[in-house]
């Protein structure tokens, strides 16, 4: 009867063990993963003399053949003997001849110890109980696991992909606003897909004003938003819609729009907004090609979109003419486009990221008062608004379109941490180098507070101190 075969449970490979599936592991733990690659096994062999029967005990290191694969963890193939123990009773089916290392063994040898004499860990050479096949095992371990981690770094996919598809699209802030939703008590509602809400105070900057109507660049940044459509009925697959801002004093939280839900846009629905924003073309298509097949053929519908608004049509008699409007024609125009547009349909746009710029350019756009409280379109300002002002031109508009055909709190958090991002990147952007707060210095393009910091201070030359530290007495 053959002794029992022990086996250290450490050194033992699970069959969900995945060999990388933390990168923040230490030297220590990728010696240890090697050393399970590798396992120590010790067997107790029967040595039969043909004259006197000697058991002796013999150590054996037994080479596994493992088949490594970064991305879908570590597979473990069946075990082959070396060649030191011809009689092992390991596997009583396999023949003496079987003992002997294969060509595929001495090859993965010599390649192995190869890899030794070109890559030797400092950490793994002290240990002088570990042979040379091993240490290149280990050596090629962790250089396939600082593979993977650079492959992981340099793959850094938002995690909002995981559960919608992405589409770019050309629109401008004048077509976007047409599908803002908006209630009886706030100009813009939409469900919480962002992380903060709508400050009121920072749209009555003049400085930001002045970028929506005069021609500049500051404002073309990337956009992002979903489609969604409002529906009177709820469902276990709609989510509630609140307003964007306060609109009273002492609010504590943002109101939800009563009796009206937010639903996945239905393929009727879709093409129901097609037709309004005047496209006659016959989609066949579903779904997220449906979106963008909409939203590709409204970049060419764009000046017909803009000539409803910027030209009036009048009567001179039994003549018709049309002629530029004016600027308070443009916001009557705007006005009545709009509301007739989203009567045809009830597709709206969530804003995840651009949330300031597209409530700007509605009140711009249609002249309200910039003010916490229901929309109210004022009577002593006109904002002057031109066809080429920013408003109408073009920019990216990134589209998430959740793969499930349905909104889900799930996906609107996912909104939410990217809607974050994409703040905290366009922060890190903006960020003024050396070379361009030198630059502004110099030609004078600067603000008071850094101005002052431009020359020594005056009283430097009147004062009779020449320094404010202290001077203090050692004991």
């Amino acid at each position: 009867m053959s002794p029992n075969t022990s086996v250290d449970s450490k050194n033992t490979w699970e069959s969900d063990h995945c060999l990388f599936s933390n990168d923040s592991k230490n030297d220590s733990d990728i010696d240890s993963d090697a050393h399970s690659c590798l396992s120590e096994q010790r067997k107790i062999a029967a040595v039969v003399d043909s004259s006197t029967a000697i058991h002796a005990v013999v150590t054996e290191t037994v080479i596994e053949k493992t088949d490594i694969e970064i991305d879908s963890g570590v597979t473990v193939a069946s075990t082959s003997q070396g060649g030191q123990n011809a009689g092992s009773p390991m596997e009583t089916d396999v023949c003496d001849e079987e003992g002997s290392v294969t060509r595929t063994e001495q090859k993965r040898g010599q390649r192995l110890k190869a890899a030794a004499k070109k890559t030797e860990s400092p950490k793994i050479a002290e240990k002088s109980n570990v042979g040379p096949l091993t240490r290149a095992a280990i050596e090629e371990v962790h250089h396939k696991r600082a593979v993977a981690k650079k492959r992981k770094e340099s793959k850094q996919t938002p995690p909002i992909l995981d559960f919608a598809n992405e589409t770019i699209h050309t629109i401008n802030l004048l077509m976007l606003t047409m599908l803002v939703h908006t209630s009886e008590d706030c100009l813009l509602c939409q469900p919480a897909a962002n992380y903060r809400a709508l400050r009121i105070t920072a749209l009555k900057e003049e400085q930001f004003i002045t970028a929506m109507i005069k021609p500049n660049k500051d404002i073309m940044e990337e956009m992002y938003a979903f489609l969604y459509e409002v529906t009177p009925v709820k469902t276990e697959h709609t989510l509630p819609i609140y307003q964007t801002y306060k609109t009273s004093e002492g609010q504590t939280h943002l109101k939800i729009v009563e009796n009206q839900f937010a639903a996945f846009p239905s393929d009727m629905s879709l093409k129901k907004m097609a037709a309004a924003f005047g496209l006659t073309r016959t989609y066949t298509t579903t779904s997220t090609d449906l979106i963008s097949d909409i939203f590709s053929d409204l970049n060419h519908e764009k000046s017909n979109i803009n000539h409803k608004i910027f030209y009036s049509e009048i009567t001179h008699g039994e003549e018709k003419r049309v002629i530029e409007a004016s600027s308070l024609g443009i916001h009557t125009n705007y006005i009545s486009e709009r509301a007739a547009f989203q009567m045809q349909h009830k597709i709206r746009v969530g804003i995840l990221g651009g949330l300031h710029r597209t409530a700007l350019a509605l009140h711009v756009m249609g002249n309200y008062i910039i003010q916490n409280s229901a929309p109210k379109i004022s009577v002593g300002v006109l904002y002057d608004i031109v066809q080429t002002s920013p408003v109408t031109s073009n920019m990216a508009l990134h589209l998430f379109t959740p793969k499930e055909n349905q909104l889900s709190t799930l996906f609107l958090d996912m909104c939410k941490m990217y809607s974050e991002q994409v703040n905290e990147r366009r922060q890190k952007a903006v960020n003024d180098t050396v070379h361009s707060q030198m630059w502004n210095l110099l030609t004078e393009k600067t603000t008071p507070t850094m101005q002052k910091n431009r020359y020594l201070p005056s009283t430097l030359f009147v004062s009779r101190t020449v320094s404010c530290i202290s001077k203090k007495t050692v004991l």
